[in-house]
């Protein structure tokens, strides 16, 4: 488990916790009271929700997603925004083989990959 995932699992914790110990001093009827608590219940709700975000997006492919030695992947798909990191890795035998081929985004954070031949493999963003 990664450090991060670490981290989120904390917050969660400690958010679900002042749920529960906020619960009894709720004075209902007091907006500034019903505000603090929808805030922590929220902020509860998008510690869950941090958690089951994906933290890389794979996508596989094969000599008849190319065109003309061209792959495009948008950032609509990926959902990594306009900075997204790019692995390549091309199909072996047994397996996969990171490889190292020109790759490029534009401002939207659509993905263009460039290869002298089309090849199967995947692609991991992040």
């Amino acid at each position: 488990m990664s450090n991060k995932k670490k981290v989120q699992i904390i917050i969660l914790i400690f958010s679900a916790l002042a749920v529960i110990f906020i619960l009894p001093s709720i004075k209902w009827k007091e907006s500034m009271s019903l505000l603090g608590f929808s805030s922590v219940v929220l902020s509860t709700l998008a510690s869950i929700f941090s958690l089951l975000m994906p933290t890389t997006y794979m996508f596989t492919f094969n000599d008849s997603d190319w065109t003309n030695h061209n792959l495009s992947i948008t950032s609509k798909k990926h959902g990594f925004g306009n900075s997204p990191k790019v692995q390549i890795f091309k199909k072996k035998h047994n397996g996969y083989e990171e490889i190292f081929t020109d790759s490029s985004h534009d401002e939207k954070g659509n993905i263009t990959i460039e290869a002298a031949n089309n090849f199967c493999g995947k692609v991991i963003i992040s």
